[in-house]
């Protein structure tokens, strides 16, 4: 074996040496990648974070008054309503549930408005129509990380048998739910339960949530099994205000 062959031999070797520290240095073991990809998929099964607004009122009127502990601002709603979602999306909401009066007369200019600030910050906006929303109706889910978010159109507190029908079809499912509506299944004076076939439907598939607006005050309400919450008008009795709520469900 001459000089050449000697070294050629001894380059090989050297090179194969250097191979095998560098791959256990730098190579990632099969466990250490089990456990990024269990982690990457229980991440997608992680806590839904829902924005939700209620009673913006975007409009022209400079005030609303209801009573003298209920008065919103339209006009600056409309402004107040892109900082809300900017803060929504900053602390990490997957989607943003409006329950309804998003406008305050229900042109489609201002609907329009609200949409297009939603979109431009980045967020899907799902709104159960109100009364002040120029009579639409819309009834769709949503399913995300195991939870089916049902958007109702506004009942005004009735309900058809074709709305009954369909809510207790997208109901039958093994996800959590939540139920978003604008009018409350209560009577605001007195708690009794007007609408009786929505209260029904809601405990007997054992919704888990139950989203509402229309009074413009925050309240909180289990009834058989079921938890209800009314959400605070985005600028309730200051037209500096606003107010939305995070839940991280």
């Amino acid at each position: 074996m001459n000089k050449a062959q000697k070294k050629a031999i001894i380059a090989a070797v050297i090179a194969a040496a250097v191979f095998v520290v560098f791959y256990r240095v730098f190579s990632v073991p099969e466990s250490e990648v089990a456990e990024n990809k269990s982690q990457q998929e229980s991440s997608s099964d992680s806590a839904l974070t829902v924005g939700w607004t209620t009673d913006v009122h975007c409009g022209k009127a400079k005030k609303l008054k209801v009573d003298d502990e209920n008065i919103v601002y339209p006009a600056r709603a409309c402004e107040n309503f892109p900082e809300a979602l900017k803060r929504m999306k900053e602390q990490g909401a997957d989607f943003v549930v409006d329950t309804g009066d998003i406008s305050n007369s229900g042109d489609q200019e201002t609907i329009d408005r609200m949409k297009n600030a939603a979109k431009e910050i980045g967020l899907e906006l799902l709104i159960s129509w109100g009364n002040h929303d120029g009579g639409r109706y819309e009834n769709y889910f949503v399913d995300r990380k195991g939870w089916r978010t049902v958007i109702i159109g506004d009942l005004n507190g009735t309900m058809t048998d074709e709305q009954a029908a369909w809510l207790e079809s997208v109901l039958q499912t093994d996800k959590k739910k939540l139920v978003a509506i604008h009018v409350p299944i209560y009577l605001h004076s007195t708690w009794e339960v007007q609408n009786i076939r929505l209260e029904e439907i809601l405990s007997k598939n054992k919704v888990n949530l139950v989203l509402s607006g229309h009074w413009h005050h925050g309240w909180e309400r289990d009834l058989n099994g079921v938890h209800y919450m009314g959400g605070t008008a985005l600028t309730l009795n200051d037209k500096n205000a606003i107010n939305f709520q995070i839940l991280k469900l």
